[in-house]
């Protein structure tokens, strides 16, 4: 899958001593910065990271235990959103997560998971 051409998304993990930075790969649109990008932690305290890519897909990666490593690869979500278009995600009370993206046609969709760190809808 082809995510464009700039770098990929990088991140800073911090413990007991400064790591080095960790590439968590893809590629984004130019000029993308922090408000770009969304992250949350799941109900059972693993992150997960929320973007659209250059191909104007959404993609989300998650930790695969709190604290952990990073899945494999982004996975898509799906759609075809608008430039300069960002995810709202939010966690409900009962720890699923909840994706708003509004799209070319102007109207708010949504996705959101099936059970706390479960299949998406």
């Amino acid at each position: 899958m082809n995510y464009g051409i700039i770098p990929p998304l990088v991140l800073r993990r911090y413990s007991c001593k400064i790591t080095d930075w960790e590439s968590l790969g893809g590629k984004w649109p130019d000029g993308i910065d922090g408000n770009d990008l969304k992250v949350v932690r799941n109900k059972d305290g693993r992150l997960e990271v929320f973007m659209v890519g250059n191909d104007k897909v959404l993609y989300h990666r998650w930790q695969t235990k709190p604290g952990g490593s990073w899945n494999p690869t982004w996975e898509s979500l799906g759609g075809k959103w608008p430039d300069n278009s960002d995810p709202v995600v939010v966690v409900n009370t009962d720890g699923r997560i909840e994706v708003f993206m509004v799209g070319n046609d102007n109207v708010l969709y949504h996705r959101w998971q099936t059970k706390p760190g479960g299949s998406w809808i």
